[in-house]
């Protein structure tokens, strides 16, 4: 799957890309509309029919709970191996434990209301009903911690390591592309090599299957309660559809996945 970066992007594609970041609050718009941006008008019209949603209270608040139930949930069946303290200390310095923890606190924000929004476009693509529950007049204008970038994103290209770990979260999770989470964390990478070489094997247990279908039911279920009627036509939701699709477990793993990495995280430096 190809994605338009913010520095490769048309000025039409930037533009939407900065009216998503306002919106949303972040730094990042995520691979939902990077993907969308390889047709930069299919980008706008699908932009234009999900701001009034995304720009709400209750999609904040769908968010925050998607967040804490995929913490928690993870937080019970993730079990990290016992020397992920020593491995820290010899790995990452304490002085940076910080900043790998502000990276794994903003991707729970953003992935938690990106899984939302193509949950939303997903069960269109379907011909479910999305929104319209009219609950809601007011936009969500909560300032966030998370408009100024944290950290830049590594190229998958930027090294043969890189590349190579990358490769391998894709090939175990079966997704058809990085997410940004990986990328951002790829800055200690070290620490990464060894987040996700202790995270490996759970994502392949029925335990972990379990809690994405959980984690799915919940998305789809406050995906149909939001406030705000999405508009989009049939024509374009076909185009969407192909790209929409690959991208659920996508989210899904790297809501799991991020929350799992904050988990171990915590506990190490306990």
């Amino acid at each position: 799957m190809n994605l338009i970066e913010e520095e490769e992007a048309s000025l039409e594609v930037k533009a939407t890309y900065l009216e998503i970041k306002d919106t949303l609050g972040v730094f990042d718009v995520g691979v939902l509309f990077k993907a969308l941006a390889l047709q930069p008008d299919l980008l706008k019209v699908i932009w234009q029919a999900l701001k009034p949603n995304a720009a709400s209270f209750a999609l904040a608040k769908d968010a925050e709970l998607l967040k804490q139930e995929a913490l928690e949930g993870t937080g019970k069946i993730y079990h990290p191996y016992d020397y992920w303290p020593q491995i820290i200390d010899s790995q990452i310095p304490r002085s940076l434990v910080v900043e790998v923890d502000n990276q794994l606190t903003f991707y729970l924000y953003l992935t938690s209301r990106l899984l939302l929004l193509n949950t939303v476009l997903e069960k269109m693509s379907d011909g479910e009903a999305v929104g319209a529950m009219g609950l809601e007049t007011e936009e969500f204008t909560k300032e966030s911690p998370y408009r100024e970038a944290l950290v830049y994103l590594v190229s998958p290209n930027q090294s043969k390591r890189i590349t190579e770990v990358f490769e391998d979260i894709k090939t175990t999770l079966i997704i058809p592309v990085i997410d940004d989470p990986y990328r951002a964390l790829a800055n200690w990478f070290e620490y990464l090599v060894v987040a996700w070489g202790d995270l490996r094997p759970f994502t392949e247990t029925g335990d972990y299957r379990k809690e994405e279908e959980r984690i799915f039911f919940l998305a789809s279920s406050l995906a149909k309660e939001l406030p705000f009627e999405v508009k989009v036509s049939k024509k374009r939701l076909v185009e969407a559809g192909e790209i929409i699709k690959p991208l659920r477990r996508v989210f899904l793993t790297s809501l799991l996945n991020v929350s799992a990495f904050k988990v171990a995280l915590d506990r190490a430096v306990i």
